[in-house]
C-alpha cells in the first residue's frame, strides 16, 4: 500500500467513525458519527463499499432502512430524502474525491502562479463576488486560513486556490475559477502550482469537486489524481 493510500484511507475512516477495513469491505454499514457535532450526516461510497455515518441516535433506525442496501441505491438522492425526509435542509454531492500519487504528478504550465499576500485581498473580493455563494462555499477558500494561491490575468485574478490542512500529512485542494476565464486553464495553472507546493512540503494531496463540476473532475485527473472515493453529505435542518 502506497502512503497516499494510507494516508486516505486513516483520514476517512478517522473521519467517518469506521474501520479502515470497512472502506473496502462490500456492502453497507452504518456507524455513528466521530464528530457528535456535525449536524447531518455523510456518506462514503468505495467500489463495492459504502459507509453512512449518521448521528449516533439515528444509527439503529438508519440501519433497518438501507443496510440491506446496494450502494448505488443508498446513493441515490430520493431515497434519502425519504429516509430523513423533514431533516433535511440540502444534500451536497454526489462529489468526487481523489489522491495524487507524488511520482504520477503530471505538472501543467502554472502561468506565474504565486502565493497570496495582504495587498491581494481586493483581488480575491472580486473574485468572490463574481461568482455564486455555493461556489465560493465550496471551493473552502478563507482569508488567512492556509496557503492561497492565485492566477492573474493581465491585473485580474482569474482563479485561486487553497491548500487546507487536514491533518498534519494531508492537504486539501480547493480551487474557485472566475466565470470569464473558466475554461482557459487558469484553474489547472493553480491545482498544478499547489500540488507541486504540498507535494515539496511531504504533503499527501487531496482533491473533491462535485461530479456534476466535470471541468473540475477532469483539471484533477489531468494532473495524475487518482479516483479514491465518491461522497455524499446530507445536512440537517
Amino acid at each position: 500500500m502506497s502512503r497516499p493510500i494510507h494516508v486516505m484511507n486513516s483520514t476517512w475512516a478517522d473521519l467517518l467513525g469506521c474501520g479502515i477495513e470497512d472502506l473496502e469491505r462490500p456492502g453497507t454499514r452504518i456507524v455513528p458519527a466521530s464528530d457528535p457535532a456535525y449536524h447531518g450526516a455523510q456518506l462514503f461510497r468505495r467500489g463495492a463499499a459504502c459507509i453512512v455515518s449518521a448521528p449516533p441516535p439515528m444509527v439503529s433506525e438508519i440501519a433497518r432502512l438501507v443496510e440491506l442496501q446496494e450502494p448505488d441505491a443508498v446513493f441515490d438522492p430520493t431515497l434519502l430524502l425519504e429516509l430523513f425526509a423533514a431533516r433535511v435542509e440540502r444534500l451536497i454531492g454526489p462529489a468526487y474525491l481523489g489522491y495524487l500519487e507524488p511520482e504520477e504528478f503530471r505538472p501543467a504550465d502554472t502561468r506565474g502562479t504565486r502565493l497570496l499576500t495582504g495587498t491581494d485581498r481586493p483581488a480575491l473580493d472580486c473574485l468572490a463576488s463574481a461568482c455564486q455563494r455555493t461556489e465560493w462555499e465550496h471551493s473552502g477558500i478563507e482569508w488567512g486560513a492556509a496557503p492561497l494561491f492565485g492566477c492573474f490575468v493581465e491585473g485580474e485574478l482569474a482563479a485561486s486556490g487553497i491548500l487546507s490542512l487536514w491533518r498534519p500529512d494531508l492537504a486539501h485542494v480547493g480551487i474557485l475559477t472566475h466565470p470569464s476565464y473558466r475554461g482557459r486553464g487558469c484553474g489547472k495553472a493553480v491545482v498544478s502550482a499547489m500540488a507541486a507546493y504540498g507535494l515539496a512540503h511531504g504533503r499527501t494531496l487531496q482533491y473533491r469537486t462535485l461530479l456534476a463540476n466535470e471541468p473540475s473532475v477532469c483539471i484533477a485527473r489531468s494532473l495524475g489524481f487518482h479516483d479514491y472515493a465518491s461522497t455524499l453529505a446530507v445536512r440537517f435542518r
